[in-house]
C-alpha cells in the first residue's frame, strides 16, 4: 500500500511491563506531524557446508526511529527526556542535567495508506521507544525567513512480550485517531 498523508505524533510514558502487557501513562501530543522514518535493523547469520548456504536467519534487533514535527510541548522534555521543567504554564524555565535519563515510552501517529483506488486509516504504534533531545538549530532572519523546526530520533526494541509495533486499520481516520488516542491514554 502507498502511504500518502499522516497526522498527531504522540508519546505516552510506559507506566508498567509484564510479559504479556505493557500500560502507558498519560500521552503528550508531539506538534504537527512532518515526517517520520522507522527503519528496522536485524541481525543475521550464515552457515555454510558442503559449498553452500545450509542455514540462513534474520531475527528483528531493533529499529531506528526519526520524528520531524512542528514543535515540541514543553511537557515533553520532562516525559520523554528527563529535562527538569519549573515554573507556571507561559513562564516555565527547561533545564537539562548531565545525570537527565530519557524514558521508555509508546510512540505512535496516524496514516493513511491507499491501494488499488481504496483508501485505509492506520493507527500506528511503535510499543517501546527511547528518544535523544533534539538539537537546537536557531538562526537569524535574514532576506527571507526560515523556519527551523526540532526532529528527534531514537530506537525502538521489542517490549517484554517481543512486541515492536503494531498497525491497525481503520475505514475513517476518526476511528484511527480514536484508537490512537486510547492507546496513548490521552483524553477525548
Amino acid at each position: 500500500m502507498a502511504q500518502y498523508k499522516a497526522n498527531m505524533p504522540v508519546f505516552a510514558p510506559i507506566t508498567g511491563e509484564t510479559d504479556k502487557t505493557t500500560t502507558y501513562g498519560t500521552g503528550i501530543v508531539l506538534g504537527k506531524f512532518m515526517s517520520a522514518e522507522i527503519k528496522p535493523n536485524y541481525i543475521e547469520g550464515s552457515l555454510y557446508g558442503d559449498d553452500a548456504l545450509a542455514e540462513y536467519e534474520k531475527e528483528f534487533q531493533n529499529a531506528d526511529v526519526t520524528l520531524g514535527t512542528t514543535f515540541l510541548p514543553i511537557d515533553a522534555s520532562e516525559a520523554m527526556f528527563g529535562e527538569s521543567v519549573t515554573g507556571e504554564e507561559g513562564t516555565e524555565t527547561v533545564t537539562a542535567g548531565t545525570n537527565d535519563a530519557a524514558a521508555y515510552g509508546g510512540f505512535g501517529f496516524v496514516t493513511a495508506e491507499k491501494h488499488n483506488g481504496e483508501s485505509k486509516f492506520v493507527m500506528y504504534w511503535l510499543h517501546k521507544v527511547k528518544f535523544g533531545a533534539p538539537s537546537d538549530t536557531i538562526s537569524t532572519k535574514g532576506e527571507n525567513i526560515t523556519f527551523n523546526t526540532p526532529s528527534i530520533e531514537g530506537k525502538a526494541i521489542g517490549d517484554a512480550a517481543g512486541n515492536w509495533r503494531t498497525k491497525q486499520y481503520f475505514e475513517t481516520a476518526a476511528e484511527a485517531v480514536e484508537a490512537l488516542k486510547t492507546k496513548a491514554g490521552i483524553a477525548t
